[in-house]
């Protein structure tokens, strides 16, 4: 959550992450993002998913420096 947001933005925030509600466009909705850490070789990379906005297609295509595998 951004420092600066008072308790009652707060709760709105969550009651409408709770919600599903959508956001108006260019909002930030300060949700979570997972990072998992991906080690091959000598080569460590993190990668950062979204999970939590399924609604949309995945995507097509890997990763930078990945590669897709059907």
């Amino acid at each position: 959550m951004p420092a600066d947001i008072g308790p009652a933005q707060t709760i709105a925030l969550l009651e409408n992450d709770m919600a599903f509600k959508p956001l108006p466009a260019g909002q930030a909705d300060h949700h979570i993002v997972d990072a998992f850490r991906v080690v091959c070789g000598g080569t460590e990379t993190t990668v950062y998913l979204d999970m939590y906005h399924c609604d949309a297609p995945p995507p097509r295509q890997a990763p930078a420096g990945f590669e897709w595998l059907d």
